[in-house]
């Protein structure tokens, strides 16, 4: 009998700080991937316009706000294909994004 509860603490034990780890990557990852002073936004991308080097992407978030962002740098090199595929699929996008302190637009960071 001992041996049965040594194991079930050893597998309740494993659960919650399973759980523990999971709940704090879910909250802290965003902000360790893209830095403390990114914002997020989340919705489906309604629109992509190719511009030279910079993509404009028009999101339209659950709460029916619409939002541009334009895409460069790390954005533009991880995200395009990506990008598309969500826009023909209508698919939930998560955007990470920075305000541009000179034009106050949104610029994206990450898109996923």
């Amino acid at each position: 009998m001992p041996r049965v509860t040594a194991t079930i603490c050893v597998v309740l034990l494993i659960g919650v700080l399973s759980l523990a780890a999971i709940a704090v990557v879910n909250t802290e990852g965003p902000v360790l991937a893209h830095g403390s002073n990114v914002l997020h936004a989340g919705g489906k991308i309604t629109q992509l316009m190719q511009d030279g080097t910079t993509i404009y992407l028009t999101l339209k978030t659950s709460d029916g706000q619409t939002m541009q962002f334009s895409c460069t740098g790390r954005c533009l090199t991880n995200s395009v294909a990506h990008m598309e595929r969500h826009e023909i699929e209508k698919a939930f996008t998560d955007v990470y994004y920075v305000h541009d302190p000179i034009t106050g637009s949104l610029v994206a960071t990450d898109v996923d």
